[in-house]
């Protein structure tokens, strides 16, 4: 770098500083894509289900055992009404850096 000027010097760590301040704001937008998904996934779940899963979830408070077994098993067929895998395959489109097989984008 000894025959690059001063002013290329410079202008290169400006660059730097630059690409610095917009990887925060692509992480920023990758999660807001991401919430956006998570959103239009439950929006198409039926409001009484979901409500029931998060007044289960909340009664037992992240352990199972405060759930009585026919609570358990109320909570497991609510969740797989859901259809987590579809969110799980949504969510992963949006945080892969490259295409999902069998997603093709619609050209214009």
């Amino acid at each position: 770098m000894a025959n690059v000027p001063y002013r290329a010097g410079k202008w290169f760590v400006q660059r730097s500083k630059t690409a610095r301040r917009a990887v925060p704001l692509m992480w920023a937008f990758a999660v807001a894509e991401a919430l956006a998904a998570t959103r239009r996934h439950f929006s198409g779940v039926d409001p009484h289900v979901g409500r029931r899963v998060v007044a289960l979830a909340r009664k037992s408070k992240g352990r199972p055992s405060n759930l009585t077994a026919r609570e358990k098993q109320e909570l497991r067929r609510l969740v797989g009404q859901m259809d987590l895998w579809q969110l799980s395959k949504e969510l992963a489109a949006v945080a892969s850096p490259v295409g999902m097989p069998g997603r093709r984008s619609k050209r214009s």
